[in-house]
Formats: structure tokens, sequence, C-alpha cells
């Protein structure tokens, strides 16, 4: 019986790790990668949160696809579109 028990518990503690290390493995052959640029207003919780969870959403994506994304955030502070308008963002961080 101990046996049988042991042997129910090794397998509840191997089969999640089993799991896991098949969706981490990727056959792709090239990486590309997509820059994504934002600006967010990181001096209010809105954009801290909206910060928060685009970098869990791109780790999630790049974790997941063959495909890689950069994400390049510019702090706003409190004036988006003047922040864009003004030039203050690098080119190569706007979105094409």
């Amino acid at each position: 019986m101990y046996k049988s028990i042991f042997f129910f518990v090794l397998h509840l503690f191997a089969w999640p790790r089993l799991l896991l290390a098949n969706q981490t493995i990727h056959h792709c052959l090239t990486t590309p990668i997509k820059n994504i640029g934002v600006v967010l207003d990181l001096d209010s919780l809105m954009g801290k949160q909206q910060k928060v969870a685009m970098e869990i959403a791109v780790q999630e994506f790049n974790s997941l696809s063959c495909s890689k994304l950069d994400l390049n955030i510019q702090n706003s502070k409190g004036i988006s579109a003047r922040t864009i308008a003004s030039g203050n963002v690098p080119s190569n961080n706007l979105l094409r």
C-alpha cells in the first residue's frame, strides 16, 4: 500500500514538470524580433498597472511563440499626446 501511495505522490510531482518542460521547447529556425513602442504615464497608478500588464503579456508571448517582442516604454509624465507630438520619443520606439 505504501508503495502505491509513494508512486502516486511521485507521479503528481513529476507530471506538471514534464508538461512545463514540453511547453518551453520550440523548434524555431529563426527568431524575428518585433519592436513595440508605448507611451504611458508612469507617474499614475493606471500607467504603472498598464506597464506591468504589458510586460507580463510580452513575457508570456515570448515564451510561447517563435517570434519575440521587444517592449519599449516611454514615460509621458501625464501628457501623452504632447510627448509624442514634440518628438521626445525616439523614432525607433514608435509603432510603424
